[in-house]
Parts: structure tokens; sequence; C-alpha cells
């Protein structure tokens, strides 16, 4: 249920363990057969699926340190990101997406996130809306200004409100 206090963002459902490693800062780049014409926040949402295909040397903690202790909750989102840009992927964007290039693939270029306090979120195929509560316009606006000042020097900058946006318990 939705009232007219709840912010609208658009969303995107990535199985696991890549929608966690957004949310880090681990993946960059995200890949699609399709392109986006979305520019601005896009709420990063876990499926209820994780992905069996990842190759074993993507959990390696010496090659990506980030993702030591990590956990991979699903039927969530995670973080409010910024799509800055999207063209077809290139052989260099390999690091940055933790795929190989594919013909056709297309290269989402992800900055500026801000991790959430994990909510529920029930994902769907494609770019979709979801109506936020409140207490995560911050988070948003953060993803915004972190956005804007990356623009400006170049280099994609993180932040964690992962306590400011957890409910109250009463």
């Amino acid at each position: 249920m939705t009232d007219a206090t709840n912010i609208k963002v658009k969303a995107l459902s990535l199985k696991q363990p890549w929608a966690q490693w957004v949310a880090v800062g681990v993946k960059t780049i995200e890949t699609r057969m399709w392109p986006t014409r979305h520019r601005g926040p896009l709420l990063i949402c876990a499926s209820k699926t994780f992905d069996n295909a990842v190759p074993p040397n993507h959990m390696d903690v010496n090659l990506h340190p980030r993702v030591a202790g990590l956990t991979y909750p699903m039927g969530v989102a995670l973080a409010i990101a910024y799509v800055a840009d999207c063209r077809p992927m290139v052989p260099a964007d390999e690091p940055q997406a933790l795929c190989p290039w594919e013909p056709g693939r297309f290269a989402w270029f992800i900055s500026s996130v801000v991790q959430i306090h994990p909510l529920a979120v029930k994902g769907q195929l494609g770019v979709f809306d979801v109506a936020l509560d409140p207490r995560y316009e911050r988070a948003l606006a953060t993803t915004i200004r972190l956005a804007e000042a990356a623009r400006t020097s170049g280099r994609s900058q993180f932040a964690d409100l992962t306590q400011e946006t957890a409910p109250t318990r009463i």
C-alpha cells in the first residue's frame, strides 16, 4: 500500500551476489542485454535467487577484499545507486562489470551508491517503480548529492545509511 507521502523511485532486481556487490561498490558496471534511457537514482534490489554460475574466483577475498564477511539477503532492496550512463559494453568494462564482454551487452554505469537498511521489495523484470517510505528520503538525497560530486571530481563515492534507514522498534 502506498500513500501520498511515499517517494517513487526506479528499481532494478539483480541476483545475489551481484546485488550486494553493487551495494558495497565492488561492481560498478551492471550489464544487461538491453539498454536503459534511465539516468538518475536506482533502487538496487536483490532477487530471491542466488546466481550459482558466479565464477569461484569472484568470491576470493584476496582478489576482492570487500566481499569478505558479506551476507547476501534476498528479496530486499539494499542500496540506492545512481545510473550515470549506459552504452554498449566493451572488453575494457570487464573488471568493473565482473563478467566477460559479450556482443550485444550494454554497460550501465553505477555510481554514488548509498547502502540502506534492507527493505522487503517484490522484484520484477526490467526497471520498475517502487514507492519508498519517507525515511529513505535522506538516502535518496545523498545519492543525488554524491552523484553531483562524482560528476565534478570524476570519482564515484559511497555512503552507508543502513543505521539511519533501519526501522524503529516500538
